[in-house]
């Protein structure tokens, strides 16, 4: 039988129905196919790059589903009594279209981790229970772009038809629960996700933390260039926005590196 680091050839050879010089089918051949055996160790290293990829997409569509929920908070909090200006009309439609993308987004993700599920039960991983757990994982983010960030979706469109103020805003507030919803399903898989991970995987978490660190730092310094010397209560809205954003994510970082010290102490 094979061996890891085996190389198999072959081709794929058809035969089609036009009778040749030699009275029978022409013979097409493809190009000389090559397959590398690798190893359960080398196959395992591979779900788990795959896996951290989609962890990190799924983190990425969490901060940007916070970020559309800060601007449905900013808009709920405005004075509900006053007739919508085009600048809010037009953030309303950036919120609609971000939620949508995200939906779809999420539902990609959905579908990758289903599809991986698949193949790390036809190979036969050595944790018998993993490729149930990816799939499990992959069915809870179809479900949060199905249910609630749909749901979401629909009451930011009844928004944007409204022209009573009041109905108006209880559709906001609907959802902006429904945001939230969905942001406490996103916490869930990533919590889940990061229990998978070896070494390896802590090795990639690591330099991951630090990359969003450098990103963090960066927007921080970006925002700050145009507020030295101002005083906080005389900020623009969209310049305490961007403050709060970099406050938070430099906030979830924190809390994501202490979860992951916790679990390397528990394993050590």
């Amino acid at each position: 039988g094979v061996q890891p680091g085996d190389v198999i050839q072959f081709s794929i050879a058809a035969t089609d129905n036009f009778p040749g010089e030699e009275g029978h089918g022409q013979i097409g051949r493809s190009p000389a196919l090559q397959l590398r055996v690798i190893s359960d160790a080398e196959y395992e290293r591979r779900v788990r790059e795959q896996l951290h990829a989609v962890e990190r997409q799924i983190r990425q569509t969490q901060l940007d589903q916070e970020d559309v929920l800060q601007a449905l908070e900013r808009l709920s909090a405005e004075d509900a009594s006053k007739d919508w200006t085009p600048q809010r009309k037009e953030q309303l439609a950036a919120a609609v279209s971000r939620e949508s993308r995200l939906a779809r987004n999420l539902k990609d993700l959905a579908r990758r981790l289903k599809t991986l599920s698949a193949q790390m039960q036809a190979n036969g991983v050595e944790d018998r229970d993993w490729p149930a757990e990816v799939r499990q994982v992959g069915e809870g983010l179809a479900s949060t772009a199905a249910e609630p960030m749909t749901a979401a979706i629909s009451a930011l469109s009844e928004a944007r038809e409204q022209e009573n103020p009041a109905a108006r805003d209880a559709a906001l507030e609907k959802a902006a629960d429904q945001s939230r919803a969905a942001l406490k399903r996103l916490e869930a898989a990533l919590e889940e996700m990061s229990r998978w991970g070896d070494a390896q995987g802590l090795a990639s978490r690591i330099k991951d933390f630090l990359e969003r660190q450098e990103n963090v730092r960066a927007a921080t310094g970006e925002v700050g260039k145009d507020m030295v010397g101002i005083p906080a209560d005389v900020l623009k809205p969209d310049q305490k926005a961007a403050l709060e954003q970099v406050a938070r994510r430099q906030e979830q970082l924190n809390d994501e590196v202490d979860k992951s010290l916790a679990r390397l102490r528990e394993q050590m």
